[in-house]
């Protein structure tokens, strides 16, 4: 059963969305928010810069990997409904 739409082998970016939520958003941030240095960076902007990064790559295999900015050409208009009735 599809309950969100999605094919099953295509559900891995869910998961993956998910990870990317808990560490860069959720509580996950306590981890990259301890006083430590890289540098002169504090861990934070590293942090931030990496999982910045990730939801660039996330963005794009989501896009082109999993094919997500196809447009559907089956759609009807509600128009079309609206008439049709």
């Amino acid at each position: 059963m599809m309950i969100t739409g999605v094919p099953k082998k295509e559900r891995w970016w869910l998961w993956a969305f998910a990870v990317w939520i808990f560490f860069s958003l959720g509580p996950g941030l306590e981890v990259g928010s301890q006083p430590v240095f890289f540098g002169y960076f504090p861990a934070l902007y590293v942090w931030s810069f990496v999982f910045w990064l990730l939801a660039i790559g996330l963005a794009c295999c989501l896009a082109y990997c999993v094919h997500f900015h196809d447009v559907p050409t089956d759609i009807k208009s509600i128009q079309d409904e609206k008439q049709g009735e």
